[in-house]
Protein backbone atom coordinates (compact mmCIF):
# COMPACT_ATOMS: atom_id res chain seq x y z
CA UNK A 1 0.00 0.00 0.00
CA UNK A 2 2.99 2.79 1.04
CA UNK A 3 4.76 1.42 -2.31
CA UNK A 4 1.57 2.02 -4.19
CA UNK A 5 0.90 5.80 -2.11
CA UNK A 6 4.85 6.38 -2.96
CA UNK A 7 4.32 5.62 -7.04
CA UNK A 8 1.02 7.91 -7.40
CA UNK A 9 2.73 10.50 -5.64
CA UNK A 10 5.89 10.23 -7.76
CA UNK A 11 2.98 9.97 -11.19
CA UNK A 12 1.62 12.98 -10.17
CA UNK A 13 4.92 14.69 -9.42
CA UNK A 14 6.09 14.06 -12.89
CA UNK A 15 2.48 14.84 -14.18
CA UNK A 16 2.95 18.24 -12.79
CA UNK A 17 6.62 18.94 -14.17
CA UNK A 18 5.15 17.89 -17.90
CA UNK A 19 2.82 20.30 -17.70
CA UNK A 20 4.45 23.06 -16.54
CA UNK A 21 7.63 22.41 -18.82
CA UNK A 22 4.83 22.53 -21.57
CA UNK A 23 3.25 25.68 -20.31
CA UNK A 24 6.95 27.23 -20.17
CA UNK A 25 7.50 25.90 -23.77
CA UNK A 26 4.47 27.15 -24.57
CA UNK A 27 5.13 31.20 -23.51
CA UNK A 28 8.74 30.64 -25.32
CA UNK A 29 6.91 29.79 -28.38
CA UNK A 30 4.93 32.60 -28.22
CA UNK A 31 7.41 35.40 -27.61
CA UNK A 32 9.05 34.10 -30.39
CA UNK A 33 6.35 34.42 -32.80
CA UNK A 34 6.10 37.50 -31.92
CA UNK A 35 9.41 38.15 -31.98
CA UNK A 36 9.73 36.96 -35.72
CA UNK A 37 6.52 39.15 -36.47
CA UNK A 38 7.62 42.34 -35.22
CA UNK A 39 11.06 41.43 -37.80
CA UNK A 40 8.37 41.44 -40.62
CA UNK A 41 7.54 37.69 -40.69
CA UNK A 42 4.20 37.37 -42.53
CA UNK A 43 3.96 33.56 -41.36
CA UNK A 44 4.31 34.35 -37.61
CA UNK A 45 1.91 37.68 -37.63
CA UNK A 46 -1.13 35.34 -39.50
CA UNK A 47 -0.64 32.52 -36.65
CA UNK A 48 -0.80 35.65 -34.38
CA UNK A 49 -3.77 37.05 -35.92
CA UNK A 50 -5.46 33.76 -35.87
CA UNK A 51 -4.42 32.97 -31.99
CA UNK A 52 -6.11 36.01 -30.80
CA UNK A 53 -9.40 35.71 -33.54
CA UNK A 54 -10.06 32.08 -31.93
CA UNK A 55 -9.17 33.60 -28.02
CA UNK A 56 -11.70 36.13 -28.48
CA UNK A 57 -14.39 33.99 -29.50
CA UNK A 58 -13.71 31.72 -25.95
CA UNK A 59 -14.00 35.42 -23.44
CA UNK A 60 -14.04 38.74 -23.89
CA UNK A 61 -11.26 39.96 -22.70
CA UNK A 62 -9.95 43.95 -23.92
CA UNK A 63 -5.91 42.99 -23.71
CA UNK A 64 -6.68 40.13 -26.57
CA UNK A 65 -9.04 42.37 -28.23
CA UNK A 66 -6.27 44.86 -28.88
CA UNK A 67 -3.80 42.17 -30.10
CA UNK A 68 -6.38 40.85 -32.66
CA UNK A 69 -6.66 44.31 -33.56
CA UNK A 70 -2.80 45.14 -33.41
CA UNK A 71 -1.76 41.95 -35.38
CA UNK A 72 -4.63 43.00 -38.32
CA UNK A 73 -3.22 46.23 -39.00
CA UNK A 74 0.35 44.90 -38.54
CA UNK A 75 -0.50 42.29 -41.47
CA UNK A 76 -1.56 45.06 -43.46
CA UNK A 77 1.13 47.13 -42.89
CA UNK A 78 2.88 44.49 -44.36
CA UNK A 79 0.92 44.72 -47.59
CA UNK A 80 -0.95 41.34 -47.24
CA UNK A 81 -3.55 41.75 -49.22
CA UNK A 82 -5.93 39.74 -47.29
CA UNK A 83 -5.55 41.76 -44.32
CA UNK A 84 -5.50 45.36 -46.32
CA UNK A 85 -8.95 44.13 -47.03
CA UNK A 86 -10.09 43.20 -43.78
CA UNK A 87 -8.58 46.28 -42.04
CA UNK A 88 -10.21 48.57 -44.42
CA UNK A 89 -13.37 47.49 -43.77
CA UNK A 90 -12.87 47.53 -40.55
CA UNK A 91 -12.11 51.32 -40.42
CA UNK A 92 -14.97 51.59 -43.35
CA UNK A 93 -17.26 50.23 -41.06
CA UNK A 94 -16.13 51.38 -37.34
CA UNK A 95 -16.16 47.58 -36.09
CA UNK A 96 -14.06 44.52 -36.65
CA UNK A 97 -15.21 40.82 -35.14
CA UNK A 98 -17.74 42.70 -32.66
CA UNK A 99 -14.65 45.13 -31.56
CA UNK A 100 -15.87 48.76 -32.12
CA UNK A 101 -13.51 50.68 -33.60
CA UNK A 102 -12.29 54.50 -34.62
CA UNK A 103 -13.63 54.97 -38.14
CA UNK A 104 -12.03 56.33 -40.79
CA UNK A 105 -13.95 55.76 -44.44
CA UNK A 106 -11.17 57.25 -46.01
CA UNK A 107 -8.02 55.48 -45.19
CA UNK A 108 -10.53 52.41 -45.39
CA UNK A 109 -11.08 52.56 -49.04
CA UNK A 110 -7.71 53.32 -49.76
CA UNK A 111 -6.68 50.29 -48.12
CA UNK A 112 -9.56 48.21 -49.75
CA UNK A 113 -8.28 49.98 -53.73
CA UNK A 114 -4.75 49.03 -52.92
CA UNK A 115 -5.65 45.51 -52.11
CA UNK A 116 -7.65 45.04 -55.07
CA UNK A 117 -4.96 46.18 -56.91
CA UNK A 118 -3.22 43.48 -55.37
CA UNK A 119 -5.90 41.15 -57.00
CA UNK A 120 -7.99 40.57 -53.53
CA UNK A 121 -11.50 39.06 -55.34
CA UNK A 122 -13.07 40.19 -52.47
CA UNK A 123 -11.44 43.56 -52.70
CA UNK A 124 -12.35 44.13 -55.79
CA UNK A 125 -16.07 43.31 -55.79
CA UNK A 126 -16.14 46.16 -52.87
CA UNK A 127 -13.88 48.29 -54.83
CA UNK A 128 -16.49 47.62 -57.94
CA UNK A 129 -19.24 47.79 -55.42
CA UNK A 130 -18.49 51.51 -54.79
CA UNK A 131 -17.47 52.67 -58.24
CA UNK A 132 -20.59 51.35 -59.63
CA UNK A 133 -22.69 53.70 -57.53
CA UNK A 134 -22.54 56.46 -59.67
CA UNK A 135 -23.77 59.22 -62.06
CA UNK A 136 -21.54 58.78 -64.74
CA UNK A 137 -20.06 56.43 -67.38
CA UNK A 138 -16.32 56.84 -66.42
CA UNK A 139 -17.31 55.51 -62.67
CA UNK A 140 -19.08 52.27 -64.21
CA UNK A 141 -16.66 51.66 -66.65
CA UNK A 142 -14.19 51.53 -63.54
CA UNK A 143 -16.16 49.59 -61.51
CA UNK A 144 -16.65 47.01 -64.17
CA UNK A 145 -13.19 46.28 -64.56
CA UNK A 146 -12.72 45.34 -60.69
CA UNK A 147 -15.69 42.94 -61.17
CA UNK A 148 -13.87 41.44 -64.25
CA UNK A 149 -10.75 40.75 -62.80
CA UNK A 150 -12.29 39.18 -59.82
CA UNK A 151 -14.47 37.49 -61.99
CA UNK A 152 -11.02 36.32 -63.83
CA UNK A 153 -10.13 34.97 -60.72
CA UNK A 154 -12.55 32.64 -60.42
CA UNK A 155 -14.82 34.99 -57.79
CA UNK A 156 -18.54 33.38 -58.14
CA UNK A 157 -20.30 36.50 -56.96
CA UNK A 158 -18.49 38.76 -59.82
CA UNK A 159 -18.54 36.03 -62.29
CA UNK A 160 -22.57 36.12 -61.51
CA UNK A 161 -23.07 39.69 -62.25
CA UNK A 162 -20.71 39.56 -65.34
CA UNK A 163 -23.20 36.73 -66.41
CA UNK A 164 -25.94 39.11 -65.74
CA UNK A 165 -24.82 41.60 -67.50
CA UNK A 166 -23.30 39.69 -70.76
CA UNK A 167 -26.28 40.91 -73.28
CA UNK A 168 -24.43 44.80 -72.42
CA UNK A 169 -21.56 43.34 -73.98
CA UNK A 170 -19.69 46.01 -76.71
CA UNK A 171 -22.53 48.23 -76.32
CA UNK A 172 -22.09 51.79 -75.19
CA UNK A 173 -22.49 51.88 -71.18
CA UNK A 174 -25.50 53.85 -69.97
CA UNK A 175 -28.56 54.03 -67.62
CA UNK A 176 -30.12 50.38 -68.23
CA UNK A 177 -26.52 48.80 -67.88
CA UNK A 178 -26.19 50.44 -64.99
CA UNK A 179 -29.47 49.19 -62.80
CA UNK A 180 -28.86 45.79 -64.55
CA UNK A 181 -25.09 46.07 -62.47
CA UNK A 182 -27.37 47.85 -59.47
CA UNK A 183 -29.56 44.69 -59.33
CA UNK A 184 -26.76 42.15 -59.63
CA UNK A 185 -24.87 43.65 -56.96
CA UNK A 186 -28.05 43.04 -54.89
CA UNK A 187 -28.28 39.92 -55.88
CA UNK A 188 -24.63 38.30 -56.18
CA UNK A 189 -24.82 36.81 -52.33
CA UNK A 190 -21.62 38.40 -52.10
CA UNK A 191 -20.85 38.42 -48.26
CA UNK A 192 -18.77 41.54 -48.10
CA UNK A 193 -21.14 43.37 -50.33
CA UNK A 194 -24.26 42.58 -48.61
CA UNK A 195 -23.36 43.71 -45.28
CA UNK A 196 -22.21 47.13 -46.69
CA UNK A 197 -24.99 49.08 -47.22
CA UNK A 198 -23.06 52.76 -46.94
CA UNK A 199 -23.92 53.57 -50.43
CA UNK A 200 -27.59 51.83 -50.55
CA UNK A 201 -28.63 55.49 -50.03
CA UNK A 202 -27.32 57.04 -53.18
CA UNK A 203 -28.95 55.06 -55.59
CA UNK A 204 -32.44 57.16 -56.18
CA UNK A 205 -30.29 60.24 -56.16
CA UNK A 206 -28.57 59.44 -58.87
CA UNK A 207 -31.76 57.94 -60.70
CA UNK A 208 -32.94 61.33 -60.73
CA UNK A 209 -30.09 63.37 -61.63
CA UNK A 210 -29.15 63.17 -65.65
CA UNK A 211 -26.37 59.75 -66.38
CA UNK A 212 -22.91 61.56 -67.64
CA UNK A 213 -21.84 59.11 -70.27
CA UNK A 214 -18.45 60.58 -70.73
Amino acid sequence: MKLKLISLLLLLIGVVAYSQEKENNLKENLEETKRLCEEGDNSACENLYHRYHYVIKEKNNKEDEDKLLYYVKRLSDLKRPKYMFIWGMALMEGILENIKIQKDFKTGVELIKQSADLDYPPAQMVAGDFLCITDNAADLFRGLYYIKRACDSHYPPACYIITKIAHFSNKPITEDLRECIWEALETCNDPYIQSNKLFQNFKDKYRKQPFIKK
